[in-house]
């Protein structure tokens, strides 16, 4: 597909995936990149509440395969962007207390694949019960 695409003026962007973060399983793993316990009560995995943990995904197979997808699409066209739709801040930045797991050690770590990098971040956010995250994009003033 990125093959027959590639020279479309119109393709911004590959997606490889949107808001994994649902699926994830969060856990302690020594390696920081792949430790998403901080993540445990903040909704991480919420796309599978109803079934066991065992069902959910661990964040280095999903950075694996990232990686992976990442690298194929850069092999296949070298000027294509890729990027992947985060579910909030919570797990794209290094601040706040936060880890960006999707910074390019992590996924080279998890997968291998030195192009297997994300071009730019996408974030989303969301209001819960009515409030935003302390930490939303546009609640935070940067000077």
């Amino acid at each position: 597909m990125v093959n027959a695409l590639k020279s479309k003026p119109a393709l911004a962007a590959w997606e490889v995936l949107n808001e994994p973060e649902g699926t994830l399983q969060t856990g302690y793993d020594s390696n920081k990149c792949f430790d998403t316990s901080r993540l445990a009560n903040s909704g991480a995995g919420w796309s599978n509440k109803n079934e066991p943990t065992s069902k959910l995904i661990p964040i280095k197979n999903m950075l694996r395969f990232i990686n992976l997808l990442s690298s194929a699409i850069h092999s296949t066209d070298s000027k294509a962007l890729v990027t992947v739709g985060s579910w909030s801040e919570l797990t794209q930045t290094d601040s706040y207390g936060q880890f960006n797991h999707y910074k390019d050690q992590c996924l080279t770590s998890a997968g291998g694949q030195s192009n297997g990098i994300i071009d730019f971040y996408q974030m989303h956010t969301y209001s819960h019960g009515g409030k935003w995250n302390s930490n939303a994009p546009f609640k935070v003033i940067t000077i």
